[in-house]
């Protein structure tokens, strides 16, 4: 009796230790798919974007501007361009 009892508890530890496999490579499978997705970033605001700071493919954090957008709007945008005179070609 006491030896089927430890067989027993055995086989539970094995299949534990099975579960918690699986459940560990599930886990792995649903971040490498989320890292795998394509995620959409859709701006707030209409216009044209200006600057592009980051390349596809590129990890980024919250918060991080990742462009510049120009404003579409009624009034034309003035923009002051400050240069050197060396890079001014006459």
């Amino acid at each position: 009796m006491e030896e089927t009892k430890q067989r027993l508890q055995l086989d539970l530890d094995i299949s534990l230790q099975e579960i918690d496999r699986q459940l560990q490579q599930i886990v792995q499978n649903k971040i490498e798919f989320f890292y795998q997705t394509d995620t959409q970033i859709v701006s707030p605001i209409n216009g044209v974007v200006a600057s592009i700071f980051v390349k596809e493919g590129h990890a980024v954090h919250e918060g991080q501007p990742l462009l510049v957008v120009i404003p579409d709007g009624e009034e034309p945008v003035v923009i002051e361009l400050y240069a050197p005179s060396r890079s001014i070609v006459y």
